[in-house]
């Protein structure tokens, strides 16, 4: 056995030399003999029909041809523009040297502008914080008010019925309690 791979012939090849249908001559003992009429009708069917094939086939390369032209004029079309869009690519990339010193300026100023702003915002916080205190006090003081005039007005119902306060002077205290709450709250 010998290692050498067998030639196996081309499939294309073999289907052609099988199309065409060899001539077969009858050998005789005399002189060569004309092939009979009806082998050669046959072989003249066999060739009309092998051109008929042939012909189909050239049909479909020439469809296929066509195809490749169209493509061939895609392709340049496509490489026209790949020009052009890597042309314009360049230009952004050499303009982009002035477009990323401009954003690095905007992030500079961008967060300048937050530090200031996280200042203010501490700042309202802690003032926030004071007004409540301020607001919780004021509330205290209020309720502390409320609760000397329910004083004085329970003396001042208990007072009338003795006839020991004059119901004027509570009036005045009342007045006086109001302004100091406003006082207060200033």
């Amino acid at each position: 056995m010998s290692t050498q791979p067998e030639i196996v012939p081309v499939q294309e090849e073999v289907q052609e030399d099988a199309a065409i249908p060899p001539i077969v001559e009858k050998k005789t003992r005399g002189p060569a003999t004309q092939p009979n009429k009806a082998t050669l009708r046959f072989q003249l069917k066999e060739a009309q029909e092998l051109l008929v094939i042939r012909d189909e086939e050239m049909r479909i390369l020439a469809d296929q041809l066509v195809d490749r032209e169209a493509d061939v004029e895609q392709f340049e079309m496509n490489l026209t523009n790949t020009y052009q869009i890597n042309k314009g690519l360049r230009k952004l990339i050499s303009d982009g040297s002035e477009v990323v010193a401009h954003m690095k300026k905007a992030a500079k100023t961008a967060a300048k502008k937050e530090r200031i702003m996280k200042r203010k915002l501490v700042e309202a916080e802690a003032e926030a914080t004071l007004l409540k205190k301020d607001n919780r006090k004021l509330k205290k003081g209020k309720k502390r008010m409320e609760e000397k005039i329910k004083e004085l007005e329970e003396k001042v119902g208990k007072g009338s019925m003795e006839g020991m306060e004059d119901p004027t002077n509570v009036l005045q205290s009342k007045e006086n309690s109001s302004s100091n709450s406003k006082t207060m709250e200033a």
